[in-house]
């Protein structure tokens, strides 16, 4: 003998709405939101590493004119992820940190092309 052979139970189902911004898109909770610094931290320093080893082995080649440059613009761009590492860092450490993160990605950002534009430099100079 089944119970409940002929009636339907109704299951519950839950629904989860989303405030929406101006634009119709959903603003993040503080974990997504966070999540961007915790990539962007790392990554930062080992890139100021990378920097400071190219700087070491610009040296120790002597590559000229073009290797005074780079040693500059690398320097500047350990600058760069230096910043980015500690805003990253310190947008982990506040409750409200929108705006810190924003602009460590933004650091990470101009430093990923300026380490670019040193690798190009330096690929040339060495042909």
């Amino acid at each position: 003998m089944k119970r409940n052979a002929g009636k339907k139970t109704a299951v519950p189902t839950l629904t989860i709405t989303h405030s929406k911004l101006k634009d119709g898109a959903v603003p993040l909770t503080m974990s997504e939101r966070n999540d961007l610094s915790h990539h962007i931290l790392p990554t930062s320093a080992q890139l100021v590493g990378v920097c400071l080893t190219v700087i070491s082995i610009v040296k120790v080649l002597h590559i000229g004119q073009a290797g005074v440059l780079m040693d500059k613009f690398l320097a500047f761009d350990v600058l760069l992820f230096t910043i980015s590492a500690t805003l990253s860092y310190a947008s982990m450490r506040r409750a409200r940190s929108e705006n810190l993160e924003k602009y460590a990605d933004q650091f990470f950002m101009l430093g990923l092309f300026a380490l670019g534009a040193c690798a190009v430099l330096l690929s040339l100079e060495m042909f």
